[in-house]
């Protein structure tokens, strides 16, 4: 199941999204709504994808969800980064316009740079 974590401070939700069930779904939801309703609205959030990417549909449609519901409990700003040790593939540099169909999402290189770009 896809990690969430959060920090207060920050204001930060942070997802780590990994291979998964889709019976692991609901859950998932759960546990991001809970994240969410932790923070408050205008939070930003870090998102961190499998090294192998976004290739399959389902991962895809578990992003693009992802997005729209953190969208929709008020996050302003959201970056994602591959998987730590990974350089970023041409496939995320181009996210598709439909998997940010609420909320823009920004790519980093890594997660020093993802959290630069959050902070500013």
């Amino acid at each position: 199941m896809p990690d969430i974590r959060i920090n207060k401070l920050k204001n930060r939700l942070y997802i780590f999204l990994q291979v998964w069930i889709p019976t692991e779904l609901p859950a998932f939801v759960g546990k991001l709504e809970s994240a969410c309703l932790a923070l408050i609205p205008g939070f930003t959030c870090l998102a961190v994808i499998p090294s192998s990417g976004l290739d399959h549909r389902r991962d895809q449609d578990l992003f693009s969800n992802t997005m729209d519901l953190i969208s929709a409990y008020g996050a302003k700003k959201v970056v994602c980064v591959k998987a730590a040790g990974d350089k970023l593939s041409d496939r995320l540099t181009s996210i598709p316009m439909s998997l940010q169909s609420r909320i823009p999402v920004k790519q980093a290189a890594d997660l020093k740079e993802a959290e630069h770009l959050l902070n500013g």
